[in-house]
């Protein structure tokens, strides 16, 4: 698989209260080089971004995106939390 990126920004993550509303994303303040990319993805291969977040949340559920922002591709994750 062949990923066409159009900015130096390969990842997202992002806290949802809904699937409408986000509490907090990870690229929400940062700026990325504009600059065409591409990474290729071999079979069976796995890529694996980590990032070490603290937002502060108020108790409820929320759901955790973390998606790959390529051109033309729909490659995401999600897990549900509760914070108390």
């Amino acid at each position: 698989m062949v990923l066409d990126f159009s900015s130096g920004q390969r990842y997202d993550f992002a806290i949802l209260r809904t699937p409408a509303e986000a509490v907090w994303s990870w690229s929400e303040e940062k700026m990325f080089m504009q600059m065409l990319g591409q990474e290729t993805v071999q079979p069976n291969q796995v890529l694996v971004y980590h990032e070490q977040v603290n937002p502060q949340l108020p108790a409820g559920t929320f759901t955790i995106v973390g998606k790959i922002v390529a051109q033309d591709q729909t490659l995401m994750a999600s897990a549900v939390i509760v914070v108390q």
